[in-house]
């Protein structure tokens, strides 16, 4: 599934609210609405939730 880029949101694979950086190596591309699902949650706490959701990844 290809997403629009402005629909793309960059998003911190540890969040800054636990202590994840600016820099590039913490730094990914969501869609809007997964980068909300995750919220100020781990990347891996997103893709079990998807998985507890039956949505594949």
């Amino acid at each position: 599934m290809a997403f629009p880029f402005r629909n793309l949101t960059i998003d911190h694979k540890v969040p800054q609210a636990k202590g994840g950086q600016d820099n590039h190596d913490n730094l990914q591309l969501l869609c809007g609405a997964c980068n909300s699902a995750k919220g100020t949650g781990m990347q891996e706490e997103l893709m079990a939730k998807f998985k507890r959701e039956g949505i594949r990844t």
